[in-house]
């Protein structure tokens, strides 16, 4: 009520929408003491639905989409950066070269829209969870947290997602069926960046082991992040984790599975 006195009633309906129900579904897992892995897990289902909601709000009474407006901002952004390079007198091999680049990156990113609305309901899931968490503990509270970060281990499932994913990229490919390559490679990206934060884990267990120093861990997670094949290696080894529990074979810590 507040909000639509504020700003528009409709825009106002739109965010109770998208974030009323994931805060109570979150409320409640703290009241009922839900493992924190459950409680973000929940949380995290009911917002991905209460996003698409506020969105199909929008389209329908509004006659906009919002998924189709962000990607004509994006547009202009790259036609601006093309300007941008023309401007500052680049060649015109390596401007067809840039604009090649940009242009695969926004057909990608067309391709993983749906990825992208999971990821931004994951980490406004998880800044919930830790703030309300904070205020809780504070108000005296008992909240459950997730275990300390050396110890996080996903499903296996997600590394027989990641293999159905990329049977499904060869046979979207090489059969020119959309569909099953846009689905396919969203479970490819999601299984991949759980396999990095996996691989991250382990990395953090040894370097605990050892006793290195923390600054020098995060000089190597940043390195493999902004890296390209590093970055592959750490994701695929994390999958394998999942499955193989290398810190369970090499006696380094007790992964606990999330």
């Amino acid at each position: 009520i507040i909000m639509s006195i504020l700003i528009m009633p409709t825009i106002a309906l739109r965010m109770a929408l998208g974030f009323m129900l994931p805060a109570l579904v979150l409320g409640y897992g703290f009241y009922a003491q839900w493992s924190a892995a459950k409680n973000l897990l929940l949380s995290l289902c009911v917002s991905v639905i209460s996003m698409l909601s506020a969105l199909a709000l929008m389209f329908f009474i509004m006659d906009i989409n919002p998924l189709a407006a962000q990607m004509d901002t994006l547009k202009e952004s790259f036609d601006m950066s093309i300007s941008l390079y023309e401007t500052m007198g680049i060649s015109a091999e390596e401007l067809a070269e840039r604009k090649a680049i940009l242009d695969q990156s926004f057909k990608l990113l067309e391709l993983i829209m749906p990825l992208v609305l999971v990821l931004s309901s994951l980490i406004v899931t998880i800044l919930n969870f830790a703030l309300g968490g904070m205020v809780l503990r504070r108000l005296g509270h008992k909240v459950n947290v997730l275990p300390p970060f050396n110890e996080w281990r996903f499903p296996q499932v997600f590394a027989y997602i990641m293999g159905f994913a990329l049977v499904g990229l060869y046979w979207g490919f090489t059969r020119d069926i959309q569909m099953l390559t846009q689905v396919s490679l969203n479970f490819f990206f999601l299984c991949f960046i759980a396999g990095f934060i996996q691989g991250a884990a382990l990395l953090r267990a040894i370097t605990d082991k050892y006793h290195i120093p923390r600054v020098f861990y995060y000089m190597v997670v940043a390195f493999i992040f902004l890296s390209g094949l590093p970055g592959q290696v750490m994701s695929f080894t994390g999958i394998f984790d999942m499955v193989f529990d290398y810190r369970k074979r090499f006696n380094i810590t007790a992964g606990k599975q999330l």
